[in-house]
């Protein structure tokens, strides 16, 4: 199964997986088949059992790795709808956030606001945008969950919060996407 998967065959490696008896495997590729069995039962539907395979993998997967690495896990499991294990591992990676980039915190902190919005959680996922905006203003991630949190204001029927925040997003952000897409949302507002 681990060289099918470096090989870039999914397909074989899942069918393999799907053949192996798991106290059989050996502690060395438990992780590799933890994640092929949580593809291959999500691919199959069986979600439930896709998400205790992709949290035995997470419970094995090495914790001090980088919190990119983590990141990539919070990746799959937000593809696959899995907010409160995401939500788990983002946590997981801001109990250290004294070791952490600014960057990486607020992609931290934005995600978790992402995860908070799919849920339909606004209020929650208000307080995480205004949170990260505030507490690390200088980041492209900070300006990003701003326009974000000016959507939730527009949605409320709050457009001059809204506006508000399009202009410091307008006037500070670090990538002239961000500016640009703040000015564009602030002309659609003054056109009503």
């Amino acid at each position: 199964a681990q060289a099918a998967q470096s090989r870039n065959r999914p397909d074989v490696a899942e069918y393999l997986v799907g053949e192996c008896v798991e106290s059989e495997i050996p502690a060395e590729a438990k992780s590799d088949y933890y994640r092929i069995n949580a593809s291959r039962l999500h691919r199959l539907g069986r979600e439930t059992e896709a998400v205790e395979s992709f949290r035995k993998y997470y419970d094995i997967f090495d914790l001090d790795a980088e919190p990119f690495e983590r990141l990539k896990l919070v990746n799959i499991a937000q593809q696959r709808g899995w907010w409160d294990f995401s939500a788990q591992i983002l946590k997981d990676v801001m109990s250290r956030s004294e070791e952490l980039s600014p960057q990486v915190r607020a992609e931290t902190l934005k995600r978790l606001g992402d995860i908070e919005a799919a849920r339909g959680q606004t209020e929650a996922a208000l307080e995480q945008y205004l949170q990260l905006a505030w507490s690390l203003p200088a980041e492209a991630a900070s300006h990003a969950g701003l326009l974000k949190a000016a959507a939730i204001y527009q949605q409320r029927a709050f457009p001059v919060q809204a506006i508000e925040l399009l202009r410091i997003v307008a006037k500070d952000a670090p990538t002239s996407e961000l500016k640009n897409e703040a000015h564009s949302r602030l002309d659609a507002l003054d056109a009503l």
